[in-house]
């Protein structure tokens, strides 16, 4: 959450090596910041880059940059090509399995999740994806699979913001609260912790009001 630090570490490395992994690191910080026309151009030069390289990490990274510029297409050829030249497969499959769910394709997303922890029974990232593709459709599986993430790394944000949306469907709202705050723990800037405890502190004021949130 130091993200202005991170923002003045990673902009004078970028500039040297404006295809790198610091600019890619950079352009997907300033997305999160809301600074989506500055990470344009450093994602664009991130895929062409890899575009025209067999490196597995170039690629990788090119996939990562396609993925973030809403290009899936691009993105799920690049994160292929980097899984055959030999890139980390676990780390792959992970990102791919974002990608298949963002794009609403849960048995994909899910096939590669599962790959991902037959790479490395150990990557918490995977089972956290795992949860989010399990959500809707078998909350204690999903639940389960957010455990297992937090069990390898506790301070994984998404796996306890994830716990956090069980909770509140369920109106365990104190549970919910402490899921959020161990994420605000360790980062208390978390831009996704704390839009959740807003939209949690709204539904509670509407419905101590009255107001029937199926018509609003």
């Amino acid at each position: 959450g130091r993200y202005s630090e991170a923002q003045a570490r990673l902009e004078p490395i970028a500039a040297r090596e404006p295809a790198g992994e610091a600019a890619l690191e950079l352009a997907l910080l300033y997305r999160a910041l809301g600074r989506a026309g500055d990470a344009q151009p450093l994602l664009t030069a991130v895929l062409r880059q890899g575009q025209s390289s067999s490196d597995p990490n170039v690629l990788f990274r090119a996939g990562r940059a396609a993925h973030a510029l809403n290009r899936p297409r691009d993105a799920n050829t690049l994160y292929r090509e980097a899984e055959r030249a030999g890139a980390f497969r676990a780390i792959v499959e992970t990102a791919w399995g974002r990608l298949f769910l963002e794009k609403y394709n849960s048995p994909e997303a899910l096939k590669s999740f599962e790959a991902a922890i037959e790479a490395d029974a150990q990557w918490a990232p995977a089972y956290a994806g795992m949860a989010r593709v399990l959500e809707n459709e078998d909350p204690p599986k999903a639940a389960a699979a957010a455990a297992k993430a937090l069990s390898i790394d506790p301070d994984l944000a998404d796996a306890h913001l994830l716990l956090a949306g069980l909770h509140l469907d369920d109106d365990r709202d104190k549970e919910a609260r402490a899921a959020i705050d161990k994420v605000l723990a360790f980062n208390p800037s978390h831009l996704e912790a704390h839009a959740m405890l807003a939209a949690s502190a709204y539904v509670k004021d509407a419905d101590l009001d009255g107001t029937d949130m199926r018509s609003v």
